[in-house]
């Protein structure tokens, strides 16, 4: 699979709402990501845009995204 960078992945989440929070999430981890980091899946930028924790949604919502993104159940407009 190519790789893409967190946010071009996180871009790819067709539920408004979820995506605006998955992207926002990265532009608040005080330096730690900057969505430029490539990875090889939606679930692989979920897992390292953003520490879960430091969210307003936190850990449980996140795992439950990711899982979702991890078993191909996140409805996506994934354009290999």
């Amino acid at each position: 699979m190519k790789k893409k960078t967190v946010i071009e992945w996180l871009n790819t989440i067709t539920n408004d709402s979820l995506r605006e929070k998955a992207i926002s999430n990265t532009k608040n981890t005080f330096g730690l990501y900057t969505g430029d980091e490539l990875v090889s899946s939606l679930a692989d930028a979920l897992a390292y845009g953003f520490d879960w924790e430091d969210t307003t949604e936190g850990n449980v919502f996140w795992d439950h995204v990711y899982d979702q993104a991890l078993n191909g159940d996140l409805a996506t407009n994934i354009n290999e």
